[in-house]
């Protein structure tokens, strides 16, 4: 038995992902955050992508001046996106 993946994200969501920061950071044009909003009214994947990035970067920000992430927090970060890029929880 095979376990069958989900398709990799459409070009439309990769194109956005490369925007998230800036998105997130509210470093985008009212036209741009429009877009960005628009396609997620339709893309369940990038409006995951989008909350657990706010969460995240939210969390970061609350827990106050710090010189860096931990290198365990950052893998952790990436594997969550990766795994929210495949569709997976």
């Amino acid at each position: 038995m095979t376990t069958r993946r989900p398709p990799h994200p459409p070009a439309r969501c990769l194109a956005l992902l490369n925007r998230l920061s800036r998105y997130i950071d509210n470093d985008l044009t009212p036209q741009q955050r429009r877009v960005i909003q628009a396609h997620c009214r339709d893309c369940a994947r990038c409006k995951r992508v989008i909350a657990g990035l706010q969460r995240t970067v939210s969390l970061y920000r609350r827990a106050g001046p710090l010189t860096a992430m931990p290198e365990r927090i950052r893998a952790r970060a990436r594997a969550r996106i990766a795994r929210l890029l495949d569709g997976r929880p």
